[in-house]
């Protein structure tokens, strides 16, 4: 069975600039954490906007908040320098020993590079740590290198159970980068739970997908699969076979979220292919497929397929989106 992490209290707070206090910059932080009565060694989780300010407050305060399990940074300035951020982040975090879920929302965050990724070296060799959710959704300027330095990075980190990454729409991400993927989930031998986004990233195809299955089939305790490669117009028929024979051999998915909406070269063979797969799955009990906007697959044979897939009595839930 899945071992789901307990609910953690979350406390957020935007620190705002107190007229009381005269200091500035990360002094301020801190007297404003302490007047909210946020220096609380009881304190179990953190949600914060990640910028250079709230970092140098919470690394000077961070002796009077070890419970700290859970953080949460999340993307708020266009004009902040990330980069930076992230290598102060890395001296930071070290002080949280109790830390078990870590959260970076960087998301629409068009100044994020490769160089600010590669500081995730340092902050991930926290061995305490068992989930992990990294959102680079339109992160233009990342590249294959990024998934290179969070594939060293990862490999410090073998409790992780859950991990969660989104490249949507990094366009420089390629069948490369999944090399580097392929490697970092090798590591995870806990893994329970895993979700990828690839959406929109035209340079991932059927190798990329060959590499990440290398290794999701390696990894026997995972439960829960999620994975986008809506409009990954390399993706063929080539990949379903892939899941196919992915699906025929797993004994223990239980849960599958796969969106293959707008990849252009999946035909209607590919696609009876794929719920070949998915009907020996004997252990799958919960589904959600997107096949919208594949013009060579008829809505007869989608019809049919979710027909079909109703009548197996271990499917819990069925979703089929085409249209």
């Amino acid at each position: 069975m899945t071992n789901h992490l307990n609910p953690i209290p979350m406390i957020s707070f935007k620190p705002q600039p107190l007229k009381k206090y005269k200091e500035t910059g990360a002094t301020t932080q801190y007297q404003i954490l302490k007047k909210k009565g946020l220096l609380n060694k009881k304190l179990l989780s953190l949600k914060m906007n990640f910028s250079e300010k709230n970092i140098k407050c919470l690394r000077k305060a961070s002796s009077k908040m070890s419970s700290v399990q859970q953080i949460c940074l999340n993307y708020n300035d266009c004009d902040q320098n990330y980069n930076d951020s992230f290598r102060n982040l890395r001296f930071l975090l070290k002080k949280f020993k109790y830390l078990t879920c870590l959260d970076v929302n960087l998301a629409l965050c068009d100044k994020l590079s490769d160089k600010g990724v590669s500081n995730l070296h340092q902050i991930l060799k926290i061995s305490s740590l068992v989930k992990l959710k990294l959102d680079f959704d339109s992160c233009n300027k990342l590249s294959d290198k990024a998934l290179q330095y969070i594939q060293q990075s990862i490999q410090k980190s073998r409790n992780l159970q859950n991990i969660s990454m989104n490249f949507s729409r990094c366009e420089k991400i390629s069948d490369l980068g999944m090399l580097s993927l392929q490697s970092c989930l090798l590591r995870t031998k806990n893994l329970q739970n895993f979700q990828f986004k690839a959406d929109n990233c035209p340079k991932i195809g059927d190798e990329g997908v060959k590499r990440l299955f290398n290794a999701l089939r390696r990894l026997k305790k995972i439960e829960n699969l999620a994975l986008n490669f809506e409009n990954c117009n390399k993706v063929t028929d080539f990949s379903m076979q892939i899941f196919q024979k992915y699906f025929q051999n797993t004994i223990h998915l239980k849960s599958l979220a796969l969106n293959l909406a707008g990849c252009a070269q999946l035909s209607s063979q590919g696609i009876s292919q794929l719920e070949e797969g998915i009907l020996n799955a004997n252990d799958l009990n919960k589904l959600k497929l997107s096949i919208k906007g594949l013009f060579d697959v008829p809505k007869s044979q989608i019809c049919g397929i979710q027909r079909r897939l109703k009548m197996q009595k271990h499917f819990q839930s069925v979703h089929i989106v085409y249209v």
